[in-house]
């Protein structure tokens, strides 16, 4: 059982399509219309209300409701729209018109599997400012299947899921990366083991939305790309110090991730390490990652330097092995940290 999920309607799009349309304010079909891609893009409704930054998760707060239009293709937008990431259709990329659309969608599953705090607990639903974490990031990622235990979960709680969970499973399903199971207590199960998705809410500043894309992007690659995954899991697991290793948990931590969570660790290293450009700025200054989530480290914290030189020589590691499957992702004209220091 590999990856699965085909089938359904919606369109490929690449990741410089999905940046365009968060940029400009568009939905995803008029942006579409600016560049190659093709198809129609599944809309979703729901989004009724009865719910990472440094550059790399790109985890900051935004304004909206949640049900505000994003442009017009014909009809007024949905709070949010799904297509397939054209390099690997076993992703879904979802575009939420606002921060207040993906929260009611996603953060209570992002609470789920991965807070430090509140991992394996459906949280209650709440306002931005008592909930944090998960409530305030721009993006998300998972794994169908992984989706699919916090539906689980959510749907015997008090409280059932949102109606906004509840359009998302019903368009994932609907596209296929679900299927219907009649022993799930949410109905659904994962279409396949590769089946993951990777979301964006439009509302993030305009200097930031491309390299979180990109960080997304490299969690894409850890769920359907097996050869990657064992690669950057071996290195964590192999090539890192006590120091290095207590270093990178530290600030793991610091950002409220669960560190308990081997799987999530590693990940985040290959995504950050990847990525970041700012946090870990040589010189200092740069953006935290986030409202509540922290800063960034100053040069000459011992802290910083370390991470400074985990990122070198993972990056050099990346390069001369040439683990990230090809294409490498780039939204534009923003690349891995690699590619940028080969400049």
């Amino acid at each position: 059982g590999g990856g699965g999920g085909g089938g359904g309607t919606a369109p490929r799009a690449s990741l410089e399509t999905l940046a365009r349309s968060l940029l400009d304010g568009t939905a995803l079909c008029a942006a579409r219309g600016k560049g190659t891609d093709s198809g129609e893009l599944a809309a979703g409704g729901g989004g009724k209300k009865g719910k990472k930054s440094g550059i790399g998760a790109n985890k900051r707060a935004g304004k909206g409701t949640g049900n505000e239009a994003v442009g017009s293709c014909g009809e007024r937008a949905a709070p949010f729209e799904l297509a397939r990431w054209d390099a690997h259709p076993e992703v879904a990329l979802v575009r939420f018109a606002s921060m207040g659309a993906q929260r009611d969608a996603l953060a209570r599953a992002s609470t789920f599997l991965e807070d430090a705090a509140r991992a394996g607990t459906v949280v209650e639903r709440l306002d931005v400012g008592r909930m944090g974490g998960a409530a305030l990031y721009s993006g998300h990622n998972m794994r169908a299947s992984e989706f699919c235990a916090f539906l689980d979960a959510a749907a015997v709680a008090a409280g059932g899921l949102t109606s906004a969970e509840e359009a998302l499973r019903g368009a994932l399903l609907a596209e296929g990366l679900l299927r219907a199971s009649r022993h799930a207590p949410s109905g659904v199960e994962a279409a396949g083991k590769k089946c993951a998705l990777l979301a964006i809410a439009a509302g993030a500043e305009r200097s930031e939305v491309r390299e979180a894309l990109l960080h997304e992007a490299m969690h894409g690659l850890w769920y359907v790309c097996d050869g990657f995954r064992s690669l950057c899991e071996c290195y964590y697991a192999d090539r890192l110090d006590v120091t290095q290793r207590q270093t990178w948990l530290d600030f793991l931590g610091g950002l409220n991730y669960d560190v308990s969570n081997e799987e999530l660790v590693a990940n985040e290293f290959q995504a950050y390490m990847l990525t970041e450009t700012v946090m870990w700025q040589r010189g200092g200054g740069g953006k935290g990652k986030g409202v509540g989530k922290g800063g960034s480290k100053a040069s000459g914290d011992s802290s910083n330097d370390i991470l400074l030189a985990m990122q070198d020589a993972f990056n050099a590691y990346a390069r001369d092995n040439e683990i990230i499957p090809s294409p490498v992702p780039s939204v534009g004209g923003t690349r891995v940290v690699f590619e940028i220091n080969a400049r």
